[in-house]
């Protein structure tokens, strides 16, 4: 899945007034001409090793954890392991109807504390858990949705788990207790069934919808708003409403969205750590990539770095994020402007029986 997915001159926003009331003012306008070395002080090239066991191709989801690349593709029906090298430890593929086994990954999430893996089988509504060795331990039936499916799993704490499904009418938001095994409460109900409706980050505990400039934190009691992104514009979500009777008025339905024909925005990823916001924001008809520090409230907004390099992450903590490059090309992502000698001969490497890559970006101190 590829995910769709600051200047030279960074802006100081109105920052009493934005802390006070909650909201995040960027001008969307206000593209600026940065350099990746303006945010970024090191980029790395991850090199995923390819051999019988470990050829994938598509990249759903990644975690790191204990200095290894936890990687779904769900088309393989299978998890992959590297360590920090990108060295092939071992593969979670256990599909079938066995007590151990899963009919198909639809999300994964760590529990660090105490070392387990959770996948969702979305289609059985089940949660296998294994250790981060690899090794079933056990698993969990949910209750079934009414005419829905869990699609997203997250977790707030070991006793705590969270889901997100878009078809899910009585709230796109699931939490759900383990030791009580059962739904503890639904939230956020979406009237929409808009394919963008929402932005799911649960293992950044996060929730926000595409449209929608609201973004909420997932607490261990609910949902909160964070925070508002005050753009300057405000989405007419009644457009949403067009009925789409044909596969060809689908098709058109989405290419104006994509061209800003309906939506003068759309959230398409969002990423938190403790003191960053990423988003990559749909704005008249072209991707942005915008960099929000919260502590200080300021911001970066490109639609490509000024070395012509655009970036796709799809992980991130205070240190470091990582960018997915599965089926977008080299070019896009990585030139000889931003990668040092060492790095571009990792590059020279790849072949087409090559896993896709990883791109590690360093954050600046």
């Amino acid at each position: 899945m590829k995910i769709l997915y600051a200047a030279v001159i960074i802006l100081l926003l109105g920052a009493c007034s934005d802390k006070e009331n909650g909201m995040w003012t960027v001008d969307l306008d206000n593209k600026q001409n940065i350099s990746v070395f303006d945010i970024f002080k090191k980029i790395e090239v991850v090199q995923l090793e390819a051999n019988e066991e470990s050829v994938f191709r598509y990249i759903d989801n990644i975690m790191c954890v204990d200095d290894c690349y936890f990687i779904l593709d769900s088309r393989s029906f299978a998890i992959f392991v590297f360590n920090k090298e990108g060295k092939f430890k071992y593969k979670i593929s256990n599909k079938g109807s066995g007590p151990d086994e899963y009919s198909y990954i639809a999300s994964f999430t760590i529990d660090e504390k105490n070392s387990e893996l959770l996948l969702l089988d979305g289609m059985r509504s089940e949660v296998n858990y294994y250790s981060l060795a690899g090794t079933f331990k056990r698993k969990i039936k949910l209750p079934d949705l009414t005419h829905a499916a869990y699609q997203t799993i997250g977790l707030l704490n070991s006793e705590l788990l969270v889901f997100y499904s878009t078809t899910n009418k009585d709230g796109r938001i699931i939490y759900y207790s383990v030791p009580e095994q059962r739904i503890l409460n639904q939230y956020m109900p979406e009237q929409h069934n808009f394919v963008f409706s929402s932005v799911s980050t649960l293992n950044n505990r996060y929730y926000a919808r595409s449209f929608s400039n609201e973004v909420y934190k997932l607490g261990e009691n609910g949902p909160e708003l964070a925070f508002k992104w005050n753009f300057g514009i405000e989405n007419n979500e009644t457009l949403l409403n067009e009925k789409l009777n044909t596969w060809e008025e689908t098709l058109d339905f989405h290419k104006r969205i994509l061209n800003s024909e309906i939506l003068d925005y759309v959230l398409s990823n969002q990423l938190s750590s403790n003191h960053l916001n990423y988003v990559k924001v749909l704005y008249k008809g072209a991707f942005l990539n915008l960099f929000y520090n919260r502590q200080e409230h300021k911001y970066q907004l490109c639609e490509k770095f000024r070395e012509g390099v655009d970036i796709y992450p799809g992980f991130m903590t205070d240190k470091y994020m990582i960018g997915i490059n599965d089926e977008t090309g080299n070019s896009l992502v990585l030139t000889n402007k931003i990668l040092d000698a060492n790095e571009q001969r990792k590059l020279e490497c790849l072949g087409d029986e090559s896993n896709p890559i990883l791109v590690k970006y360093y954050f600046k101190d």
